[in-house]
């Protein structure tokens, strides 16, 4: 999915195999993981609430902006809609 995702933003799995990975994404991978084999599903739902939220912000802003008139927030063909 991560990868048919990127494909379409034209970032093929070679650019992606070859790009370094950040000390903070690579921490927050980590913990997730961990989060997840340790914990139970809640722990794992508090864990991923910050993006999951943040996502979820995001998604309300965009749509409250493209119902204003003449707005430049478009949702069909919004690339960030998906």
């Amino acid at each position: 999915m991560h990868e048919s995702y990127c494909l379409s933003w034209d970032i093929h799995p070679a650019a992606l195999l070859s790009t370094e990975e950040s000390a903070a994404t690579t921490a927050y991978g980590a913990y997730i993981l961990d989060v997840g084999t340790k914990g139970d599903a809640l722990d794992l739902l508090v864990a991923l609430a910050a993006c999951l939220l943040g996502y979820g912000e995001v998604g309300l802003w965009l749509r409250s902006e493209a119902e204003k008139p003449d707005s430049w927030v478009k949702l069909e063909s919004n690339p960030y809609r998906k």
